[in-house]
């Protein structure tokens, strides 16, 4: 009579023989001793437990439950020792891992399937995700015009199901032995690391752009205040004075058009510096409320302006249409005279562009 032990392989439970388990148990601690200084460790010998656990379950068949000594010491054969020294050459790594690629066989997945598990075990060969190869299969179902169910039919006969555990590792080319094992969790390191040096630059990158658009930004807005100081000191001179139907629109009404036409054009341009000035940069609770009440303040202006313009623009489009058509396609503005509209410029004579000037009124109001 033999003493059996149940034990724990990466949260999967097992009866094993005593003599096996100190097999096991002495594999497992040989396994971390030689990896002591790997920082991969943990995952390391989870993923081993895990392919001890699969080829454990390959030999219960027909009705064990019981792993005996034998089976153990013929899995721990298979899965192999686990070498992490200066002694590993660079090409018996690369055997290792072409050897990992071709354990990938190709299965049907019953655990997968939608009908026969076909597509699903295509994705795991192939290394892709199983709605794409749905996907592919339905779109090669319309441009065959339905041969390929014959096609799938065919694929669900040849293709062997994966029934063992360790036939769907194989599907899907899980390493089966520690060196495998060992060596894919250094790619993943690898490329972890990759991925962070990605990062770092797409960051400093995204920082240098931000800084750029910030200071284009930060141009733009100035000339824009440039001209508006411009244009108010060309107001209050008396450079922009309509005439005739137009001369409620001068003074007070000029001075809040341009204003608001401002705001709308200039304001975005501060808004996008405040922005990209903030990014990165922690705040305090005290900042966080006054940067609330700043851009609350500044959608607040935007919208006033915007509702500005648009009274004007209701006010006004008409009366510039008419005075166009009544002055024979031209605009007086101060001193200078523009064509608005070039087919009736032409026809008039300067004698007949004013024939009769009124004098700038200042409306109270709009």
């Amino acid at each position: 009579m033999k003493k059996v032990v149940t034990i724990n392989l990466n949260g999967r439970a097992y009866q094993v023989e005593e003599a096996g388990y100190d097999a096991l148990q002495d594999y497992l601690a040989r396994t971390e001793k030689t990896l002591s200084k790997n920082p991969d460790k943990t995952e390391i010998v989870a993923d081993i437990e895990q392919a001890i656990a699969e080829k454990c379950d390959s030999v219960l068949t027909g009705g064990k439950n019981v792993v005996s000594s034998e089976q153990i010491t013929s899995v721990l054969e298979k899965v192999g020792p686990v070498h992490e020294t200066e002694a590993d050459s660079t090409e018996e790594a690369e055997s290792v891992s072409a050897s990992a690629e071709t354990q990938r066989k190709l299965y049907r997945l019953p655990k997968d399937e939608k009908i026969a598990g076909v597509c699903a075990g295509l994705a795991a060969y192939f290394g892709t995700d199983v709605t794409v190869m749905r996907l592919i299969f339905v779109l090669l179902l319309f441009i065959t015009q339905g041969f390929m169910i014959l096609i799938y039919i065919a694929l669900a006969i040849v293709m062997p199901e994966a029934k063992k555990p360790e036939e769907v590792a194989l599907a899907y080319g899980r390493p089966g032995t520690a060196k495998q094992i060992v060596e894919r969790v250094k790619e993943v390191a690898t490329d972890k690391d990759t991925i962070a040096r990605v990062g770092e630059v797409i960051n400093v990158v995204g920082k240098a752009l931000a800084k750029i658009i910030a200071i284009a930004a930060a141009l733009v807005f100035g000339s824009l205040t440039l001209s508006w100081l411009w244009v108010l000191s060309a107001i209050g001179v008396g450079n922009v004075t309509f005439y005739d139907e137009l001369a409620s629109f001068n003074w007070l009404q000029q001075l809040v058009l341009a204003t608001a036409v401002y705001i709308v054009v200039a304001l975005p341009f501060f808004m996008i510096v405040r922005a990209l000035e903030r990014v990165g940069k922690p705040e305090s609770e005290k900042t966080q409320r006054n940067s609330v009440l700043i851009d609350g303040t500044m959608v607040a202006l935007l919208v006033a302006a915007t509702v500005v313009i648009s009274a004007f623009a209701a006010v006004y489009t008409d009366r510039i249409g008419e005075y166009i058509k009544t002055h024979d396609g031209k605009l007086r503005v101060g001193t200078h005279t523009i064509c608005i509209d070039e087919n009736k410029c032409g026809d008039a004579s300067p004698s007949d562009l004013m024939p009769e000037i009124q004098k700038p009124v200042k409306p109270d109001r709009l």
